[in-house]
């Protein structure tokens, strides 16, 4: 995973402009932790983060002031309607071309 970081960092997410990278965490506690310090604006989580389910995550990250938006990633498309339904904001395919992800986090980063 961290290696699929890694390459995302690069490709994409240092390009996008108003963002700025917190953490890069392995782990919901963690990611609930920082969230809550940073006071974040956007979530870039992976759907298979391990600690939590998506559903009671996403619902704690809502919770946060100021509420931050939450764009999940994953494999599976039909994953993407689950995580949409528990509130994620958007979603993007793991498979999807990296300018996707750019336009995504521009359009709830800025």
């Amino acid at each position: 995973m961290q290696d699929f970081l890694a390459i995302l960092w690069q490709s994409v997410i240092a390009d996008v402009p108003g963002i700025q990278v917190v953490g890069v965490v392995g782990e919901a506690e963690k990611l609930y932790r920082i969230a809550r310090q940073a006071r974040v604006h956007l979530v870039l989580v992976d759907g298979k983060l391990p600690g939590k389910s998506m559903d009671p995550l996403i619902a704690y990250l809502h919770e946060l002031d100021p509420r931050p938006k939450v764009i999940v990633m994953g494999n599976e498309l039909e994953f993407g309607r689950k995580f949409l339904h528990f509130g994620a904001d958007s979603y993007v395919s793991k498979g999807d071309q990296p300018e996707w992800l750019f336009e995504t986090m521009c359009r709830y980063g800025a």
